[in-house]
């Protein structure tokens, strides 16, 4: 039996060579008070007392997991629903929000469903739980297989017999949905797909639901998986460059994310530049992000602090006190070389 699923061929050989080559090496700091202090001007809309503390509190998130749109023994016996809905809860504790018990939003879920059923609008009454819900949806599960005959082939020896197969595959669409609580408005819908493919040496293909289960259950979480970044975006740790520090060469910036936020050293940092931009005909200020650079966290991690590397020494020149970071979730290395 060959399992094909490329996100499943990593080996420790390949893990210990990347983790070489692009090691946090240079993100380790000897010594914070070494580096000297620079003056910063202060950013036009830097953040009040209030805000500052606010961006240190943990986004509110309950989940209500997933849900079969179309119920099947097949999903039953995989396992789907509670393999998906497990993931979900990873995939957003690692966003670093206060993953709220369902059981204690009951009445919010409720509420949600019956406004997610009925089409109709409105707002939430009840206890003050959380800021968004997240709701999981699996639209189809497809399976199907592949049946290739035993055939002769020529080789520098002379000839083989390649042995018969069968190619079982199975293929998991979902749909995850981000309300804002107490609107209960959808902000966010993400498609999600995943597909699972095995080999196996055999004389015919069976269509038992055995065959499928395991493959069923892995291309849920392949589906799920290709969200991820989406949806870890949309609920990233977010507060103020507050200190800056330099070596001469390179920058560091104290930014009010730390441990509490399951920040960890080597994550990416959008540093963003806020201002007001006002529409002459309806007499609206909006707020609009600038993106001024990025920056790497080092080791040096408080419970609700941080020091980051700043990438270019050019882009640390434009930095101001008070200027907007955000947390940036991308692909891993191997999650991209997987995917190909």
């Amino acid at each position: 039996m060959q399992h094909r699923n490329r996100n499943r061929v990593a080996t420790a050989v390949v893990a210990t060579v990347m983790t070489a080559l692009f090691g946090c090496a240079g993100l380790t700091i000897d010594d914070i008070d070494a580096w000297q202090p620079v003056n910063l001007p202060l950013a036009e809309l830097a953040p009040t007392e209030a805000q500052l503390a606010r961006s240190q509190q943990k986004i509110r998130v309950v989940s209500s997991g997933f849900t079969l749109s179309q119920p099947s023994a097949l999903a039953q016996q995989s396992q789907v629903v509670a393999t998906l809905s497990a993931r979900l809860e990873q995939h957003l504790t690692g966003a670093g929000v206060q993953l709220i018990d369902r059981h204690q939003a009951q009445k919010l879920l409720s509420e949600l469903a019956l406004a997610e059923a009925t089409g109709r609008s409105g707002s939430y009454q009840g206890p003050e739980v959380a800021d968004f819900a997240v709701m999981g949806r699996i639209d189809s599960i497809e399976t199907g297989s592949q049946f290739a005959k035993s055939y002769e082939r020529k080789t520098k020896q002379g000839s083989e017999r390649v042995p018969a197969k069968c190619t079982y595959q199975a293929t998991v669409k979902a749909t995850l949905q981000i309300f804002s609580i107490p609107e209960l408005q959808m902000v966010e819908r993400i498609a999600l797909s995943g597909s699972e493919t095995m080999e196996e040496e055999s004389q015919h293909c069976s269509s038992a639901n055995g065959k499928y289960s395991a493959l069923v259950a892995r291309a849920g979480e392949e589906s799920l998986d290709s969200g991820r970044v989406e949806l870890q975006n949309r609920f990233a740790a977010s507060s103020y460059v507050v200190d800056m520090r330099s070596d001469g060469e390179e920058y560091l910036i104290k930014i009010m994310i730390g441990r509490q936020r399951h920040i960890s050293k080597g994550d990416k940092i959008e540093i963003i530049r806020l201002r007001q931009e006002g529409n002459r005909l309806t007499q609206k200020v909006t707020l609009v992000e600038r993106g001024i650079g990025s920056a790497t966290v080092t080791d040096q991690i408080g419970a609700d602090y941080s020091w980051a590397l700043v990438d270019k020494a050019e882009e640390a020149r434009r930095i101001q006190l008070g200027d907007y970071v955000k947390v940036r979730f991308d692909r891993s290395f191997m999650e991209s070389l997987l995917s190909w």
